[in-house]
């Protein structure tokens, strides 16, 4: 239960109940039909023996949406690859623990010194590896090399196509279990990154155009700078702007349309001979004179539009 009081006065409570048609004081004590068993009753009872032998409890966090411990907020590796997890900061009197430990930027109360470096479980990247970038300009299908430009830093250009927005992740040495990518699909700089390690989702990291205002055919910065506590990826358009003729050139792309009425099963588009920039299909209404549809690009359902 938490709770916030009024005229200024905060608080906050966790309270666990053991629940689920618990009877009598001596069925909690010995287990009861299907709740959670403790150890005494009354101000000396102890947490559930069951919650005891878990390694840790995470949360997301509010910031980077990675897991933290839900009590002192440490940034924990995703699956509990870490092992026990044991609390071991306080942070100052009235900082806020909706952000994790690599988020927070404020002090500590207790034991500063011993907040550990985020281990996500992944191989150590180390210096003078080879890093590539795969992304959705050219349907997922190349490497393209990043450039190292000192230790840990690594830089690469992306340039936006027709719909002003690329996707894109990050593998060391070409090896799909040294992938490096963000915590959650479609993510912004803010993101936590984990890896290399291999990644079944394939998420990876959305550069958006649109929302920066800028045009199709601006080219971007990614950085990648790896170190020896953190590991983050950021991007910032340049004031190159590429042609969007040269970049249907290099970067020709296809689209697709799914429809309701046709099991949405993808269905080619054409070209405009007048216009690239218009892509057309047709088709007859069926009796209800009505149909649901959308697009996708490259036939790649993540780029549904």
């Amino acid at each position: 239960v938490n709770a916030f009081g009024f005229g200024g006065t905060n608080s906050r409570a966790e309270l666990w109940t053991p629940g689920r048609r618990m009877r009598t004081p001596r069925e909690i004590i010995n287990r009861g039909l299907n709740g959670l068993r403790v150890d005494k009753l009354g101000p000396k009872s102890l947490l559930p023996r069951e919650l005891q032998k878990l390694d840790c409890v995470t949360v997301a966090c509010t910031k980077c949406l990675g897991d933290m411990c839900w009590l002192c907020g440490a940034a924990l590796p995703p699956h509990g690859r870490s092992g026990k997890h044991y609390c071991r900061a306080i942070r100052d009197e009235f900082a806020t623990y909706d952000y994790c430990s690599n988020c927070y930027d404020g002090g500590y109360q207790a034991e500063a010194g011993s907040v550990p470096a985020l281990d996500d479980g992944g191989q150590a990247l180390g210096h003078g590896h080879k890093v590539y970038m795969v992304g959705s300009w050219d349907g997922f299908a190349s490497f393209e090399p990043l450039e190292e430009l000192e230790g840990g830093l690594y830089t690469g250009r992306v340039t936006l196509g027709d719909t002003a927005m690329e996707r894109f992740r990050l593998v060391a040495e070409k090896d799909s279990g040294k992938a490096i990518f963000p915590v959650v699909d479609g993510a912004s700089q803010d993101m936590r990154v984990i890896g290399p390690q291999r990644d079944g989702q394939r998420r990876g990291w959305l550069i958006n155009g649109r929302r920066d205002g800028v045009p199709s055919g601006t080219v971007y910065e990614v950085a990648l700078r790896w170190g020896d506590a953190s590991v983050s990826v950021h991007w910032k358009a340049l004031k190159e702007i590429t042609p969007m003729a040269e970049v249907r050139v290099q970067h020709p792309h296809t689209y697709s349309i799914a429809r309701r009425s046709n099991g949405w099963r993808l269905e080619d588009m054409t070209c405009s001979p007048e216009d690239p920039d218009v892509w057309e299909a047709a088709w007859t209404l069926g009796g209800k004179e009505l149909e649901e549809f959308h697009f996708v690009r490259d036939k790649d359902l993540r780029q549904r539009i």
